[in-house]
């Protein structure tokens, strides 16, 4: 017994709600998240279970409430509406940024076979050609897949996009990197 009243910790409570999530079998979880994803209008019957338990699977460690798959997930049912923009001044806002880019199409272009070991395997050798860490060429590519700065990780979540999918997006970076530099420099 306290003589202090009881407090009411919602990232407490969301943190052990997190917890709860991750230890579910992941079939258990997608069977939980489809009503959730289907109620957002998200065409999830449209995909095999077996791609549905997959994305499950790469978005469980960062869900903290079932509602959260949501933010997780609506870059794969949706065409991007948008950049964060925080994170374009970080990673697309900077000297170099198109050229960058367009060395990471190229990258991906030549990407095969088209799964989560061939992209770290073409990142890393990058990364290591470059002299850079990973992360310099992860973030501003996740950035151009799904419009955000943090999420599932990059070499699953393009794997699950598809490889057109993905160079269609990193296409559509490379043009908004430049339409944008045309505007502050033009």
């Amino acid at each position: 017994m306290s003589l202090s009243p009881g407090r009411f910790d919602l990232k407490k409570i969301q943190w052990l709600n997190g917890q709860h999530i991750r230890l579910l079998p992941v079939e258990d979880l997608r069977d939980r998240l489809l009503p959730i994803l289907r109620k957002a209008n998200f065409d999830v019957d449209g995909k095999p279970e077996a791609w549905l338990t997959q994305m499950t699977a790469i978005c469980q460690e960062k869900l903290k409430t079932l509602n959260d798959i949501i933010e997780q997930t609506d870059f794969f049912f949706r065409e991007l509406a948008a950049y964060e923009e925080k994170a374009v001044d970080k990673h697309w806002n900077k000297e170099g940024a198109i050229e960058y880019m367009r060395r990471l199409l190229d990258l991906i272009s030549g990407v095969e076979p088209w799964t989560t070991e061939g992209l770290h395997d073409a990142y890393q050798a990058l990364a290591e050609e470059q002299g850079i860490g990973l992360g310099k060429l992860i973030h501003p590519t996740r950035l151009a897949l799904t419009g955000k700065s943090v999420g599932p990780g990059l070499f699953e979540l393009a794997e699950l996009l598809g490889k057109e999918k993905c160079l269609a997006r990193m296409e559509r970076a490379v043009a908004f990197i430049q339409e944008r530099g045309e505007v502050e420099h033009g």
